[in-house]
């Protein structure tokens, strides 16, 4: 579910991009995170496919990307960004 709302909030940013009565970095930025979470949801349907159809390779992607996700995490917390 993660994916397809990913998929979703990143059309929708692309499509609030392209509106012409913003400014242009915030067309910019708005992009640049549709495309990213566009991205982030294809990558993430493509791993829930491959599990789901019990394909080794699929754990062992979504493992490495679940390992950064958690030191990432970390490192902003250490930051004091939450």
């Amino acid at each position: 579910m993660g994916a397809i709302l990913s998929l979703i909030a990143g059309l929708v940013l692309l499509g609030v991009g392209e509106i012409e009565k913003f400014r242009v970095v915030i067309e910019v930025i708005s992009v640049a995170v549709g495309i990213m979470l566009v991205a982030v949801g294809a990558i993430n349907l493509f791993l829930a496919h491959g599990l789901w159809t019990g394909k080794g390779w699929a754990w062992t992607w979504t493992l490495i990307t679940n390992i950064l996700a958690l030191v990432l995490g970390a490192i902003t917390a250490a930051r004091g960004h939450f």
